[in-house]
Order: C-alpha cells, then sequence, then structure tokens
C-alpha cells in the first residue's frame, strides 16, 4: 500500500502568486543573461579567460570556448527551471552554488573590505539576493502554481487510482455475478470482502 502526503493547508493565494511571480522573475532574467551569453560567445569565452588570469588561476590545457559553453548551458538551464517550477530544489541549489561563489569571489578581491566599509555594497548586491531567493526556493520549493506541483498532484491521483483498495467495498459497490454449476444450478459469487445480502 502506498502512502500518500495530503496537503491540508496550501499556502494563501497572495502568497502563492508572490511565489510565483519572484520565482519567475529571477528565472526570466537568467535566462536573458544565458541568451546574451550565447549570443555573444566570443566575448564571454574572453570574459572567461580575464577572470581566470585575474584571479592567477592556471587554466592551461583548458579549452576555454567548452567552459564558456557549460556555464551558459547551466545558467539557461536554472532559468528555465525556475521559470517552469520544475525540478525547482535543484535549479535553486544551483542558483545557491553560482551565488554564494560570486559572493565568494568578491570577498577575497584586494579591495572588498574597504569596499564594504564605505558601505559601496553594489558588487555585493546582486548575488546576496540570488542567493537569498536561491534559499528561499530551496526550502519552500517552486510553490502551488508550478510544473512540480502538477507533477506531484498526477503522481498522487495515480496512485490512488492504481491502489487496489479503493477498488473494494465500501469505496465501490460489490457486484453480483450469476453463473451455472456443473449440476445446474444458479450461484452468485460476490467480490471479496462484500456480503451476502
Amino acid at each position: 500500500m502506498r502512502r500518500i502526503e495530503i496537503d491540508d493547508n496550501p499556502p494563501p493565494q497572495p502568497v502563492a502568486f508572490g511565489m510565483t511571480w519572484v520565482r519567475c522573475v529571477i528565472g526570466a532574467l537568467l535566462v536573458a543573461h544565458g541568451t546574451k551569453r550565447v549570443l555573444e560567445h566570443a566575448a564571454f569565452t574572453a570574459a572567461v579567460g580575464r577572470f581566470f588570469s585575474e584571479q592567477q588561476i592556471d587554466i592551461d590545457g583548458v579549452d576555454l570556448s567548452a567552459l564558456a559553453y557549460v556555464l551558459t548551458g547551466a545558467e539557461l538551464l536554472t532559468g528555465l527551471g525556475l521559470v517552469l517550477g520544475w525540478l525547482t530544489r535543484l535549479s535553486s541549489f544551483a542558483l545557491i552554488c553560482a551565488s554564494s561563489l560570486a559572493l565568494a569571489l568578491q570577498c577575497v578581491r584586494p579591495d572588498a573590505w574597504l569596499v564594504a566599509s564605505r558601505l559601496e555594497l553594489a558588487r555585493f548586491e546582486l548575488p546576496i539576493l540570488l542567493l537569498s531567493a536561491g534559499l528561499l526556493f530551496f526550502f519552500a520549493g517552486g510553490g502551488p502554481i508550478s510544473v512540480d506541483k502538477a507533477l506531484r498532484e498526477r503522481a498522487k491521483r495515480n496512485a490512488i487510482l492504481n491502489d487496489a483498495i479503493w477498488q473494494r467495498p465500501p469505496y465501490v459497490k460489490p457486484v453480483r455475478e450469476a453463473w451455472i454449476s456443473d449440476d445446474d444450478t444458479l450461484r452468485t459469487v460476490l467480490p471479496r470482502g462484500a456480503r451476502q445480502r
């Protein structure tokens, strides 16, 4: 027998619409950034190379073009996952990792603490906002307006329909079946669990 989780306390409508709006906006921004990087692939590849040289990371033997495609693809898939609410927690985890890395890279820059002490936080704002949104959707899920929710509902319906217990009384009326025995007498057979009236 399968265990079926029933959501007795769905979130209120304003919360549901608010979560969906934030999720879709963040996903759309990621898709827009990824699309721009696909269209300007050469410039993005050069930017990746400059980033590694500025951070003094040895990248000998690394195909920067392939790395740029991988980063762009990850950004596009994360954005699409958030917009659709499909595999939301996985997409949110990718967003958490990317924004944490971006925030860490801003913090290790030589002038990071000088900038922070002057409260010039512009370079930290976007990674912090994306990290916060990623944590929200990682713990809360995609919300009631998402592909994840629709797939869960379909799985619950299929579990109920395929579970044999729902096909027996008292959930369905017993059906009498008449048949003739070898000695030509009419016999009535009830389904298992039903009582003769």
